[in-house]
């Protein structure tokens, strides 16, 4: 018996030893556990983009003509305001702008590049003729004649030579015909959806139609082409055969007009589709786009284009779009309460009857936790022009606590 005593003492003992060890290896495992857990590194945070809200001062009152139908805008921004019902009506020459366009798509050039050499031929001079006995623009050819792709451009869009645009789109596409269907197509696909190429390549035939909104499109197209832009801001070009020719819109010069096109015929009246640089104060250089339809004739038109372009201009301002401390996004944090991200300063933008012409572009990075109020963490900007403005944390973002830590890692 006392043998079995000793016995079992020792073996309690050894139960005793291993439960003992046990419970001082999960303390240690578990305080390594707990200490792993508070050391390690919490999540980076990152922003939702939030809605902001813009300032709308008094509108500006536009003088519009009081005849058909016009449009304004701006390079880069679309269609701002429009007066007049918005129906097509035949455009007459500022149809050759489409021309231009359609064709440096398929015989680009680039630079100052000449491009390829057309030699006309005795269907070119015959639709010279043509358009002589229709009484249309014109510029004189010859069979044999040689003449660069860029010359032919300046001869359509200066002096707006009808039979030229003719002889231009069927030397790049083959005929009026394949023309008409390319340029169709090409409309549709940048949403010209009231504009329709009718006969001609020239706009003489009623058949070309647009609406003044559509023709401001249509001129922002044409300015972001250096070609074109280049083309329309000369006032004289020099051309084989007839020398020095001009460019019908007199006007350029004339409160920062720089371009595009006129149009007059018996079914169009008169048209101007016109460009013109403005410098917003206290903003960059934009370019205003107008177009005018619906003119008794040409000069009824182009003296209804400087009114409505200075009224215009006291449209755009410099506005503040969005105030200091503004929220811009907002970093949501697991452990504690949501934290904004503000405008370091008053945000100002470039502003079309006191409403700003643009969404402001927001870029947030990551956030840390024990980033102190006023961590810049991005910045805001207006435009591809405008100066970005910093974006800082609205206050501290605050570090986990060991009870929000030890259940979730």
């Amino acid at each position: 018996m006392p043998h079995k005593t000793k016995t079992a003492r020792r073996n309690r003992r050894s139960r005793f030893m291993a439960v003992l060890i046990i419970l001082v290896l999960l303390i240690a495992l578990g305080g390594e556990l707990v200490y792993g857990r508070l050391q390690a590194p919490l999540p980076s945070l990152t922003a939702q983009i939030i809605a902001h809200s813009l300032t709308s001062p008094a509108s500006t009152t536009l003088n519009w003509p009081n005849y058909g139908q016009s449009a304004i805008g701006a390079a880069g921004y679309g269609v701002l305001a429009a007066n007049g019902v918005q129906k097509a009506v035949p455009t007459a020459s500022i149809a050759k702008l489409i021309t231009a366009l359609a064709v440096l798509r398929v015989k680009p050039l680039s630079g100052s590049q000449a491009g390829p050499t057309l030699t006309l031929g005795a269907k070119d001079v015959d639709l010279y003729y043509s358009y002589v006995a229709k009484d249309g623009s014109v510029v004189q050819v010859e069979d044999g004649e040689l003449i660069t792709e860029r010359e032919v451009l300046q001869a359509i869009l200066l002096p707006s030579a009808n039979n030229l645009a003719d002889s231009l789109a069927i030397w790049a596409f083959g005929s009026l015909t394949a023309y008409a269907n390319y340029a169709n197509a090409m409309l549709t696909q940048l949403g010209l959806t009231h504009t329709h190429v009718g006969s001609d390549a020239s706009g003489f035939a009623p058949d070309s139609i647009s609406t003044a909104t559509d023709l401001v499109r249509l001129g922002e197209l044409s300015i972001a082409s250096p070609v074109i832009a280049g083309i329309v801001s000369q006032s004289t070009a020099n051309l084989p055969l007839v020398g020095v020719v001009n460019n019908v819109n007199w006007l350029l010069g004339t409160a920062g007009i720089n371009g595009l096109k006129t149009g007059n015929s018996d079914q169009a009246g008169g048209a101007f589709l016109f460009s013109a640089a403005y410098q917003v104060p206290g903003s960059g250089k934009i370019t205003i786009v107008a177009a005018i339809l619906g003119a008794t004739g040409l000069l009824q038109a182009m003296r209804s284009a400087p009114p409505l372009l200075t009224s215009a201009q006291t449209a755009f301002s410099t506005s503040v779009a969005l105030a200091a401390g503004q929220a811009v996004g907002v970093y949501h944090v697991p452990w504690g309460n949501d934290v904004t991200a503000v405008t370091a300063k008053a945000v100002t933008a470039l502003a079309w009857q006191g409403q700003s012409l643009e969404q402001p572009k927001v870029q947030l990075t990551t956030a840390q936790a024990n980033a102190a109020t006023g961590t810049a963490v991005g910045t805001v900007r207006f435009g591809t022009s405008g100066k970005p403005s910093s974006v800082v944390l609205s206050r501290a973002i605050p570090a986990a606590s060991i009870w929000w830590r030890l259940p979730h890692y």
